[in-house]
């Protein structure tokens, strides 16, 4: 097999096979100059009081599962997509387009997928961001499927937040929240934060 051909997924069974045995013990040296060993899976992965064989298995197990649920489910909301894509130039009842919309979104995040209209107007942002040459920022995906921007300097922080359906929410915080800034444009959302964070240096 060459470095550039893909290793064949594990099955479960291998998954619990490898991470069913202790490897080798690692020692390390505390600020005091105090040695102690800790065991390690012979995956690699340090154990510990909080972290047992048995809790890191099963999270390993947990974790496969999960990313082949997630594989799988692609297909499908690839076809619902196409699906939604179809019914938004008939003549379909809002009502039934709107369903379809919280079934992709509902599913994506049960199997640990992004949102994926938040994720498309994440990306619209961060190339608008980029564009314009500010900073990146720190962002993030929050459980319930929306996104959030964070820009902090050092007595203010601007904030945008993507929330499924709705438009791009700009927050100014000098003191305390403000009334959000809102645009369904990443370009202009971009503009806005560069304004903010201009402004926010000369404070």
């Amino acid at each position: 097999m060459t470095s550039t051909e893909e290793r064949p997924t594990p099955s479960v069974a291998d998954l619990i096979e490898i991470h069913s045995a202790y490897g080798q013990d690692i020692e390390f040296d505390d600020a005091d100059r105090t040695t102690y060993t800790q065991s390690t899976c012979q995956c690699g992965m340090p154990l510990g009081a909080h972290l047992s064989l048995e809790t890191h298995r099963a999270r390993e197990v947990e974790a496969f599962i999960n990313a082949r649920l997630a594989e799988s489910f692609l297909t499908v909301r690839n076809q619902l997509q196409q699906l939604a894509a179809d019914m938004a130039t008939d003549n379909v009842p809002a009502h039934l387009r709107a369903t379809l919309d919280q079934i992709i979104v509902e599913n994506s995040l049960r199997v640990g997928l992004k949102n994926p209209e938040v994720e498309n107007r994440s990306a619209a942002l961060r190339k608008a961001v980029k564009d314009l040459g500010l900073p990146h920022g720190v962002d993030f995906f929050n459980h319930d499927g929306s996104a959030t921007f964070i820009w902090q300097q050092f007595h203010h922080r601007v904030t945008v937040y993507i929330n499924h359906g709705g438009p791009f929410e700009v927050e100014d915080v000098p003191h305390g929240p403000c009334i959000p800034f809102t645009s369904e444009d990443p370009e202009v959302v971009a503009a806005e934060v560069m304004r903010l964070l201009a402004a926010g240096k000369e404070d």
